[in-house]
């Protein structure tokens, strides 16, 4: 016996069916973006202080700066303007924070204990002016001591730079 109607429907259902299959084989090749860890959510806030030049690279000034650290989801950051080079990294559940920017001239490495975030941040300058004699790039080195949610070290501006 022949049915074309029972045919024509399992055709269409199989189509459906492949059709189906494909668009999930091809979301699947679509890479997912990493969810928060939320055992992370501990460290999660913003942290503003004082970035303080280390004082044996008299070169890099003298004067402590301000400085706001954001961390959300084991993702951290420093909000600035230039969005060309950010300079961003992680923090592990331990708290031990690592960030660079895009060239890996501008580093931070430290820890988050409680409310404290404590740092050292090193600046590879570049340029003529900063050449040292064996042809490499000169350095700057800050101490960063900032705390989370301290209104007062955060002010209104969106930059510290």
């Amino acid at each position: 016996m022949h049915f074309p109607a029972v045919q024509s429907v399992t055709r269409y259902a199989a189509r459906a069916l492949v059709l189906a299959l494909a668009g999930c084989a091809a979301g699947s090749s679509v890479p997912h973006q990493k969810l928060p860890d939320p055992t992370l959510a501990v460290f999660d806030g913003r942290y503003a202080g004082t970035s303080t030049p280390d004082p044996a690279y008299p070169d890099c000034g003298t004067e402590a700066r301000s400085i706001r650290i954001e961390i959300l989801g084991g993702r951290a950051w420093i909000p600035t303007r230039h969005a060309r080079n950010p300079v961003e990294g992680r923090i592990d559940n331990e708290g031990q924070l690592a960030m660079q920017d895009l060239d890996g001239r501008h580093l931070v490495t430290g820890t988050v204990q409680g409310n404290r975030l404590q740092a050292v941040e090193t600046m590879n300058r570049k340029g003529r002016q900063s050449r040292t004699l064996d042809g490499g790039f000169s350095s700057c080195s800050s101490s960063i001591d900032a705390a989370r949610g301290a209104p007062a070290a955060l002010g209104n501006a969106a930059d510290p730079d």
